[in-house]
């Protein structure tokens, strides 16, 4: 699928941002350097919508504590999406996730649950796996 001109200048200016002449290949980065390196999207994401949210825990299988952000939680009836971000289970993006949630909940008026799952390699897969499983049971 090829890119739109907005990410084609979002990933050029990041390139112009980043390049240097000591680059790292990112299989060869630590974690802490590939959630720097991660983190060059947060400037990006840009400002969170005017949208009601509230943050709620619930407990996982193994009586962890994770969090959901839900937006438009009043509303009562209709759909409900319940977003699972990537991050590849290693970047904690869950701010700049929720900008995007908070954007669809304001322009489809619908309920929007952000799920805030462990993280790799602190918590070794399945367990974000796991988590996202135990937040949807939770939610039905």
């Amino acid at each position: 699928m090829p890119l739109n001109s907005s990410e084609l200048a979002c990933f050029a200016a990041m390139t112009a941002e980043s390049s240097s002449d000591n680059a790292v290949p990112l299989s060869q980065m630590g974690i802490d350097e590939f959630r720097t390196f991660a983190a060059a999207y947060a400037p990006r994401a840009g400002a969170m919508p005017d949208v009601a949210f509230v943050d709620r825990e619930i407990l996982t299988r193994d009586a962890a504590a994770i969090r959901l952000r839900i937006f438009n939680a009043h509303l009562a009836t209709g759909p409900v999406l319940i977003f699972f971000p990537g991050n590849g289970y290693m970047n904690p993006l869950f701010e700049e996730n929720a900008i995007a949630c908070g954007r669809i909940a304001t322009n489809i008026k619908i309920k929007v649950i952000l799920v805030e799952y462990r993280l790799a390699p602190e918590y070794p897969l399945p367990i974000s796996i796991e988590d996202g499983f135990d937040a949807l049971r939770a939610v039905v």
